[in-house]
């Protein structure tokens, strides 16, 4: 005896199937180089780490004008202003982000297995260079907040830094994301005129959750499976309310209903004062 709708259960579970195995090979690919790279980071010292700390201090010298010199078993030090670019600072963590919402936006547009390939690599230089440029306004933000005496007043350091770090880091990958979408959209000619309008309408959604998503699964949710808060409930918990509190703030700016879109949509929509 069949139950209704029994056939189609079975088309649609041999279809997601199918699907899982012909992108298994580009799935386990780009898990495999996260977790070399965390690996790799979670062992290496700064010299280990020169590939990303040396252009990024080469790029915070460009933004600030402040010059660092390479210091054996530390980072990159500027003596005078006492800043210290170190292992901490490489912004490893964000580079895997990056990388991540690149292969998923990649998985939704590209079928080809060989294409899939392509794009990892491309993923991956593209989330290196986004990471060195984000890390490196990042740092030079933090360099003259803590110079700015106002701070100190309402916000003490390292809620400031952690503040900054959230702020910038979800914005750009949001936008990394965005930029993305709209680049294999128009590259695949996935947004035909008939449903261009329901396309564009979903984008901002996804702009504010995949991006956000993989953020906090990485900065919270796989610390917190690693007992990241048995050793001071407390902080673990300040620090959770501040990453989310700032990534649902980001989130707003990019969700259609209330964010930027919503106040250009707005603005276009103003009636001029003139027109009669």
């Amino acid at each position: 005896m069949n139950l209704p709708g029994g056939e189609s259960m079975k088309t649609a579970l041999r279809n997601v199937c199918g699907y899982a195995l012909w992108n298994a090979a580009y799935l386990l690919t780009a898990l495999g180089l996260a977790v070399m790279i965390k690996y790799h980071y979670s062992r290496a010292g700064s010299e280990d780490l020169r590939w990303i700390l040396l252009p990024t201090a080469r790029v915070v010298e460009l933004f600030s004008g402040i010059r660092f010199v390479e210091e054996l078993h530390a980072g990159f030090i500027n003596r005078s202003h006492r800043i210290l670019i170190a292992p901490s600072c490489a912004g490893v963590n964000f580079l895997i982000i990056a990388f991540g919402v690149a292969v998923i936006s990649g998985l939704h547009h590209i079928k080809k297995i060989a294409l899939q390939f392509v794009w990892l690599v491309a993923a991956l230089i593209a989330a290196y260079l986004l990471t060195i440029f984000v890390n490196a306004f990042r740092i030079t933000i933090s360099i003259y907040s803590y110079d700015d005496r106002l701070f100190a007043l309402w916000l003490e350091p390292g809620r400031l830094h952690l503040l900054e770090g959230v702020l910038i880091y979800s914005f750009f990958l949001c936008l990394f994301y965005r930029i993305i979408e709209a680049g294999l959209c128009r590259a695949y000619g996935r947004i035909a005129p008939a449903i261009s309008e329901e396309k564009q309408n979903a984008l901002p959604a996804m702009t504010a959750v995949l991006p956000l998503f993989c953020y906090l699964t990485v900065t919270l949710l796989i610390p917190l499976l690693n007992g990241a808060a048995g050793g001071d409930v407390q902080r673990f918990a300040e620090h959770g309310a501040i990453v989310l509190t700032v990534s649902f703030v980001v989130a707003l700016l990019f969700w259609r209903q209330l964010g930027w879109s919503w106040l250009r949509d707005r603005l276009k929509r103003r009636p001029i004062a003139n027109e009669k």
